[in-house]
């Protein structure tokens, strides 16, 4: 894959974003210093960042929009990756139903 930037770059990094905000750590933490290449490699391979049990088997409608949109944020190739615009909207939809049900 081209190394090239792009408004996905800018995607992957809210996904990054989303992840520390699920788990206040960072996406693929390794034993000891990680370095880029380290990372770099489970990016390639295709190795999704790994959320705690109580994280990734949430019922909270907050929770589950904001892990689904993470991990289309994290899509290793940019051509299949949400971009920024669609992801505020999937986000502002689940804010909207969770709204919709406080005030039922």
């Amino acid at each position: 894959m081209d190394t090239w930037l792009s408004e996905k770059t800018d995607t992957w990094n809210i996904g990054t974003m989303l992840f520390f905000i699920l788990t206040a750590k960072r996406p693929y933490s390794l034993a000891g210093k990680p370095t880029n290449d380290a990372v770099r490699q489970l990016i390639v391979n295709g190795v999704r960042p790994e959320l705690p049990p109580d994280i990734a088997g949430s019922d909270d409608v907050a929770i589950r929009a904001m892990v689904t949109e993470m991990y289309h944020a994290l899509e290793y190739d940019p051509r299949t990756r949400r971009d920024a615009h669609q992801i505020y909207k999937n986000l502002a939809q689940a804010v909207e139903q969770i709204s919709k049900t406080d005030t039922s």
